[in-house]
């Protein structure tokens, strides 16, 4: 079955249940598109839909009617009209296959998958299950594809390896309510992570003090909280895992140790928390905090996608002071998107354009916007027009209604969210269809990111970009996040400088620490600068200074009133009051070139859309992914269809050979293993006789990966790594095995097929090979393989004699 009648299949469930004639014209419309534009479909579910409004030509036929597709809204402009007559077109082929990488047996043995999804999620998963202690590991995949199994996976296998008695858990941070609700929901279908659990604002007291205590006492293997939870309220219960066993400060019921934490969506550090969740810059400060306990603490950060600036951020958060980093990124653009941008004259044109896009936009569609009140509008207009499958999702919307639509939209009673950034992130919705912009995102990564939130299956999305006069600015202004006046930051500053108190020195870097109230105000403050709003003012000020490198903020065990800072030697003079001035004068200018930058950074995503010279995705993905990696042309984009460009073969994923520096083992010498041919592909044969010996790893045919993983996964507790003969002989980005002892098997029909087997690698040469299996006779270049590879006896396994 096709892509296009799965999702008819859902679709007409849905239209059974949709009782507003505009939801049932919506769905109709997106069943005709999906049939090549003529489809059957029950008379009844026409009842009061306006023909003509959806663009439907109807012939009763009975019980049922023939429906085919008309003409788009008239009231569009032409030219977007005639972008969306040629997009609407449903492209039926994969437009982002996966390619199924061989699993190891650990995999096999712990998860519910018998493959990994790609090459990035098989290197990423393997960084993950080798991390050494103190590691810092950063991960960039697309939405979509598999993050998740990144601290599913790791912590069942810590768990598994973990001595009697110690039961290693693991912290997600998650920017959003539903992704921690979305996430322990996945875990529980996970063998062996039935006890995750989620905390939240609207987790009553007696459940969180609950789970607390069954994550301290291990029976909890994964959690998940927002970085304000962390930080606050639950920050002596992870300081508490994360003790050693002895520890004075943990009581002997405590049987839980703190092994990672995993940041989900890291790149919201670099916007998120510039302003209005400043939490989410103090992260690197908790990982810290825990690792003073804990110093073999691992970390891994996340993201679908990490653009220059964020990763300078979290590269300077994160791995200042640590040996041990790694980076894998994927490093393909994504390909499911057909674009489609129209800037109008005025806010008003936009808006009714959205309104009449919607009546023909495939089902389920996303209608992003920056401000709260423009969602709000925008949702009162579609309701206005009669649909009811319909969810408004702000920062204004409450716990109880959050996890409703978010609930309604997982189950398909919802085709519709009118939302600002946060909804959809890391929700696994895999058939949604279709993603507008009435807006100008305040970067291109927010862009690509949420475009992100569509096509997860691989199949045809379409992102739609509309914007109007004005968007600009206050993409700008977004870009930027609050920020004070030198004249009022200098007395707000003044106010934070009478409020600190020496607080003795960091004992990683010797530098100075300072306890500061952040509650601190100064008497020519203005009056709404009062209560919390005074101290979200200094939060962010001080969250501004460790942008800027002055200072570093730290997590500690009371944050209610007080945030306790690491001043910069450079930087000392702010901390004096007659030079403090001067200080912020300098800082100011910093503040001026990150305007600068903010502009340009806006400019260049408009310009990108203006260019009829370049592919846009192309381009799109240069400015979003770090190191301004190149992509092929997409054959979807504005300027691909006007030339003719069709889409243009991808270069493939990415990170297939990264690993760890240090070696995970200790090298063998070779030997040769004889297996007649038959018994060849029957692993769970052979397999005993290698793993008695040492082996931790097998590079094999295609055809028998699957076959050694599973045998393997059921004989061992060790890793199993397996790796496929295709993917370390890849054109791009080849695998390379781990450092362990490891058995090469041989394709099975000996000849000059074996030479770049045998020859051709590198790692081959390196003192890596403990076994080599093949069948009694292989030769190479006319020599039997045992005279070439090792010098020593070979080994008959049907006899176990030496030869």
């Amino acid at each position: 079955m096709t892509w296009p009648d799965e999702l008819s299949q859902r679709l007409r469930e849905r239209l059974r249940s949709a009782s507003a004639p505009a939801d049932r014209g919506a769905l109709i419309r997106e069943l005709a598109r999906l049939a090549d534009g003529d489809v059957i479909v029950e008379a009844s579910s026409l009842t009061g839909v306006d023909h003509r409004r959806f663009g439907l030509l109807v012939t009763p036929q009975g019980q049922h009617a023939r429906v085919r597709q008309a003409d788009l809204p008239p009231a569009l402009p032409a030219d977007l009209r005639e972008e969306l007559v040629h997009v609407l077109v449903v492209g039926r082929g994969l437009r982002r296959p996966d390619r199924l990488m061989a699993a190891d047996a650990l995999l096999r043995r712990l998860s519910p998958h018998t493959h990994y999804r790609n090459p990035t999620q098989k290197a990423a998963a393997r960084a993950v299950l080798t991390m050494p202690g103190g590691g810092v590991l950063l991960a960039t995949m697309a939405t979509g594809t598999g993050k998740s199994l990144l601290f599913e996976l790791g912590i069942r296998w810590w768990r598994e390896q973990a001595e009697e008695g110690v039961h290693p858990v693991a912290v997600v941070l998650v920017p959003t309510v539903s992704l921690a609700l979305a996430h322990k929901d996945a875990c529980w279908r996970f063998p062996g992570l039935e006890g995750a659990a989620a905390i939240t604002g609207d987790t009553d007291r007696a459940s969180r003090d609950r789970i607390e205590c069954e994550f301290l006492e291990g029976k909890i293997p994964l959690l998940f909280v927002s970085p304000e939870m962390a930080l606050g309220r639950l920050g002596n219960t992870l300081r508490t895992a994360a003790r050693p066993v002895g520890h004075r400060e943990r009581p002997s019921a405590v049987r839980a140790r703190l092994d990672a934490i995993f940041v989900d969506e890291a790149h919201v550090a670099a916007t998120w928390g510039k302003s209005f969740r400043p939490e989410m810059q103090r992260i690197p400060a908790l990982v810290r905090s825990l690792r003073e306990n804990h110093p073999a603490l691992k970390t891994v950060l996340l993201s679908a996608t990490i653009d220059d600036e964020t990763h300078a951020l979290l590269r300077s958060q994160f791995g200042r002071g640590h040996g041990h980093w790694l980076e894998i990124a994927e490093g393909m653009a994504r390909r499911e998107f057909d674009l489609v941008q129209h800037r109008f004259e005025t806010s008003e044109d936009r808006d009714r354009a959205v309104v009449d896009i919607v009546d023909v936009l495939p089902r389920p569609a996303l209608v992003y916007t920056t401000q709260v009140k423009h969602a709000q509008a925008i949702a009162a207009k579609l309701k206005e027009r009669g649909y009811a499958r319909i969810g408004v999702f702000t920062g204004e919307t409450e716990g109880d209604e959050r996890k409703q639509i978010v609930e309604a939209w997982r189950r398909g009673t919802i085709d519709l969210v009118v939302a600002t950034s946060a909804f959809g992130m890391g929700i696994d919705q895999q058939d949604v269809r279709a993603v507008v912009h009435a807006c100008l995102p305040e970067s291109a990564s927010r862009y690509y990111q949420e475009i992100g939130r569509a096509g997860r299956d691989g199949h045809q999305a379409f992102a739609v970009l509309l914007t109007a006069p004005g968007d600009a600015k206050l993409a700008v202004r977004l870009a930027l996040g609050t920020t004070l006046r030198l004249d009022e930051a200098a007395r707000r500053w003044n106010a934070i400088l009478r409020s600190a108190e020496y607080a003795g020195e960091d004992p990683w870097t010797g530098w100075q620490r300072r306890r500061v109230n952040l509650r601190a105000h100064g008497d020519q403050l203005p009056r709404e600068h009062s209560g919390k709003r005074n101290r979200r003012w200094n939060e962010s000020m001080l969250i501004q200074l460790q942008r800027y490198g002055a200072l570093e903020i730290e997590a500690s065990e009371s944050d209610v009133d007080s945030w306790q800072v690491i001043i910069e030697p450079t930087y000392a003079d702010l901390w004096e009051p007659e030079l403090a001035e001067g200080m912020l004068q300098r800082l100011q200018e910093v503040r001026t070139a990150e305007e600068a930058a903010a502009n340009t950074a806006v400019h260049d995503f408009v310009e990108l859309w203006r260019d009829g010279t370049r592919c846009q995705l192309a381009a799109l993905f240069e400015v979003v992914e770090a190191g301004q990696p190149t992509a092929p042309p997409c054959g979807h984009c504005t300027v691909c269809r006007s030339a003719g460009e069709l889409p243009a073969k991808a270069d493939g994923h990415g990170g297939a050979s990264v690993q760890w520096p240090a070696p995970v083992g200790a090298r063998n010498s070779a030997r040769v293993l004889l297996v007649d041919e038959h018994r060849l592909q029957m692993p769970h044969e052979w397999l005993p006789s290698l793993e008695t010996r040492g082996v931790e790893q097998i590079v094999a045919p295609d055809d028998l990966v699957d076959a050694i993983a599973e045998a393997w996964a059921g004989s061992t507790r060790r890793a199993g790594w397996v790796l496929a003969w295709s993917e370390v002989l890849r054109n791009t980005a080849p695998a390379r095995p781990f450092g362990v002892p490891t058995a090469v098997v041989l394709p099975t029909s000996p000849g000059e097929r074996l030479r770049p087997f045998v020859l051709a690698q590198g790692w081959l040469r390196e003192g890596l090979i403990s076994f080599w299996v093949a069948p009694p006779g292989t030769e190479i270049d006319h020599r039997r393989l045992e005279d070439i590879v090792t010098n020593q006896p070979a080994i008959d396994l049907p006899k176990e004699t030496l030869r």
